[in-house]
This record gives C-alpha cells, structure tokens and sequence, in this order.
C-alpha cells in the first residue's frame, strides 16, 4: 500500500511539472530522470555491446582462418593446403581445400582423406585435426555472420 501511495505521487509530480522543487527531490525524482527515459538509443547500450562484441569476435575468426591457411601452405612438401574463400558480396570467408599445381582445384575433405590414408598416421591425424578445426571455424563464422546480419536489421527499426 505504502508503495502504491508513493508511485501514485510521483506519477502526480510529474504530471503537474513539478520537477524541481523539494517534493520532487525527496521523492527521488529528478530533471535528469525525465529525459532518461526519453533519451534516443546511442548504440552505447546492450544491444551496441552485443553487436560490437560479435564482430571482434567475427574479426578474430577470420583472423584465425587465415592463420590456418598460412600453416597449411607452410608444410613441406605439401599436396593440399587450405585457402580462405572470399564472398565480397556478403562479407562471407569459408576455409577449402585446394590441390596443388597448375590447377589447384578445390577439392573435398572426403578425396583429401583418401589420400592420407597411404601416408603417415601422424601426418593423417594432423591433417584430420585441421579439418576439424576448418569445420568448427566455418559454422562459427556463419553463424556470427547471420546473428550480426539480424541484429543490425531489428537495429534499422528501433
């Protein structure tokens, strides 16, 4: 009760304009607080944050792809090696495997595999390592990809 008595008297300050004298004041109500409420969204809240984050975090994964790339083309002697696959029109960076030589076509995981199956075992567990992290890195930046493509719509009608 006492708490439904003291919001209906703020409501009644505020409805009067009574802004800055004493019994606004005592009740903790605030010029300030009047154009808190209506203040524009500044991107510097939650959903700014959010979205800032995701793109560091996007960054860091395109980071760490050609960071993969580059290792795969530094082993000696090498037959495949990764390379990052730009999509300028989407922003989009997938890991594929590509053949060495003149051609150096892309080539499926499944083919890659084939090869290594004549090789060393630690030079295939390496290289099946790699591709796991190559799956991992190219669903996270999908996914981040869609989730920053989605916020910066809903951003557009706020």
């Amino acid at each position: 009760m006492n708490q439904l008595s003291l919001d209906l008297g703020q409501n009644a300050v505020m409805q009067r304009g009574y802004v800055n004298n004493g019994l606004a004041a005592m009740m903790g109500v605030g010029a300030c607080q009047r154009s808190a409420d209506t203040k524009a969204f500044t991107g510097r809240g939650r959903p700014g944050m959010q979205l800032r984050r995701e793109r560091t975090a996007l960054e860091q994964i395109h980071a760490e792809m050609e960071s993969l790339s580059r290792l795969t083309r530094d082993v000696a002697g090498r037959v495949f090696y990764l390379q990052v696959h730009h999509r300028a029109k989407y922003g989009q960076m997938t890991l594929r495997w590509r053949t060495m030589g003149v051609k150096g076509v892309h080539i499926p995981w499944a083919k890659v595999n084939q090869y290594f199956e004549r090789e060393l075992p630690q030079m295939k567990a390496w290289y099946e390592e790699v591709h796991i992290r190559v799956l991992e890195l190219n669903a996270l930046e999908k996914s981040l990809r869609q989730q920053i493509k989605t916020k910066e719509h809903i951003a557009k009608f706020q």
